[in-house]
């Protein structure tokens, strides 16, 4: 619009995330509920939907709890494939009448590191901001050595972790997410230059 004031700023590099919203027009007439489709489809544990023996995986996958009951969505090809897997054999076992052998689909932390233009990039968990969540974001950058990070935290765990420049001790921070561990007492320092990352190995069972 004419009203939106623009300018021009100088930068290397440009990288853009964007989300997106589950494609279930297709479902509007299949039986399920439209508030259960309208943000994607439910699912249980077992990656089944309200109606018994209709089971979903991947990006069509309502918003579900993550392991840092932060509400997300499996974003990726890699955890839409494990969804996929799991969802047709809980299906198999159902329409064989052996539901005791169907098996919980557990959420999964995902990772990804890339090299973009010869710059490597990690990232992990929540990183960006979310409507209604209190998150606490710590950010450090060295031009001179062209690093960033960024590590984002709810209340005393870290949910998640960004880091350009390096993925060196993104297998730490991995942990730490993981297992939630409590770092209230250094998070005041986790972006200090010379923190010392064995503080953070040893808070690691």
């Amino acid at each position: 619009s004419s009203d939106v004031c623009s300018s021009d700023l100088g930068c290397d590099i440009v990288i853009v995330d964007t989300n997106y919203s589950a494609n279930t027009k297709f479902l509007e007439d299949s039986g399920l509920a439209v508030e259960d489709i309208k943000n994607g489809v439910g699912v249980d544990q077992y990656l089944r939907t309200d109606i018994p023996n209709i089971f979903a995986a991947g990006d069509v996958v309502k918003r579900v709890q993550n392991q840092n009951d932060l509400v997300d969505r499996p974003n990726s090809w890699i955890i839409a494939k494990m969804q996929g897997k799991a969802a047709g054999a809980n299906a198999a076992d159902f329409l064989l009448d052996k539901q005791d052998d169907m098996v919980e689909f557990a959420q999964y932390l995902e990772t990804a590191k890339m090299k973009i233009l010869d710059l490597p990039l990690v990232l992990t968990g929540v990183i960006t901001n979310k409507e209604g969540i209190d998150l606490e974001e710590f950010s450090y950058v060295n031009e001179e050595l062209g690093k960033y990070e960024k590590i984002v935290l709810r209340g005393s765990n870290i949910v998640g972790y960004l880091r350009i420049g390096t993925i060196s001790e993104s297998g730490i921070f991995e942990k730490l997410i993981e297992q939630k561990i409590d770092i209230s007492s250094i998070k005041d320092d986790l972006i200090d230059e010379d923190f010392n990352v064995d503080l953070l190995m040893g808070m690691i069972s």
